[in-house]
C-alpha cells in the first residue's frame, strides 16, 4: 500500500521492521557471521534514522574481515543500540559508529566505539560484575545479557569490558576466543 501511494519511505521502514523481526525470531541461540550481524544493525539504523531523522553512521574499520569472524547473535546488536540511545540526544545531529574486530595472541577482539556523549566505563564494568551502581538501566538485551552469554557460550575469559579514551569516550571491547565453535553452523546459514 505505501509504495502504491509512492511512501518510499514507508515501504523501506516496513521492510526494514519485517526483517529485524525475522532476524529476532530464528534461532535466537545460534552463532552467526559478524557480517551478519552487521546487516541486522543496519536495519535497525535505518528505521531509527526514518523515525528520528538523525545522522547514524556505521563503519567497519579495517582488520579481520566480518565474514570470517563469528559470534553469538545479538552480540553488537545492544552495544550499538546503546551507542545510540545513551550516545546522543535527539537534538544532536548524528553519530558515527565505529566497529574493528582483530586479532590477538589469545583470540579476537571487537571493539565498537562512538562519537557519542560518551560515560564512566568504570560504573559500566561495575554494573557488569553486579557491583551496587548509580546506572539508569533500560530494557532490552542489555550489556549484562551480552556478557553473560559470552561467558557461558566460550568460558570465563571472553567478556564485555569498557574503557575510556580521549577523556570520557567510551569503547566496548568483546574478548573471543580464535575459534569460538562451529564456523560451519554460521557460515552456512547467513
Amino acid at each position: 500500500m505505501a509504495l502504491a501511494r509512492g511512501e518510499d519511505d514507508i515501504a523501506a521502514t516496513v521492510d526494514s521492521i519485517a526483517n529485524l523481526m525475522r532476524y529476532s525470531i530464528t534461532e535466537p541461540d545460534r552463532l552467526v557471521t559478524m557480517s551478519t550481524e552487521l546487516d541486522n544493525i543496519r536495519e535497525y539504523i535505518a528505521v531509527y534514522v526514518l523515525r528520528f531523522r538523525q545522522d547514524i553512521r556505521l563503519e567497519m574499520l579495517p582488520g579481520l574481515d566480518a565474514s570470517q569472524v563469528v559470534i553469538p547473535k545479538f552480540t553488537l546488536q545492544p552495544l550499538v543500540e546503546n551507542s545510540i540511545r545513551h550516545g546522543i540526544t535527539r537534538q544532536d545531529p548524528g553519530i558515527v559508529i565505529r566497529i574493528q574486530a582483530r586479532e590477538t595472541d589469545t583470540g579476537i577482539c571487537i571493539e565498537v566505539t562512538d562519537t557519542g556523549r560518551g560515560a564512566d566505563a568504570r560504573l559500566l564494568n561495575d554494573y557488569l560484575e553486579y557491583r551496587d551502581v548509580d546506572l539508569k538501566v533500560t530494557h532490552g538485551f542489555g550489556i549484562r545479557n551480552v556478557n553473560e552469554r559470552l561467558q557461558l557460550r566460550f568460558g570465563p575469559g571472553c567478556h564485555l569490558r569498557y574503557a575510556n579514551y580521549d577523556g570520557r569516550r567510551l569503547l566496548a571491547r568483546l574478548t573471543l576466543p580464535k575459534s569460538p565453535g562451529p564456523a560451519k553452523e554460521a557460515l552456512s546459514g547467513s
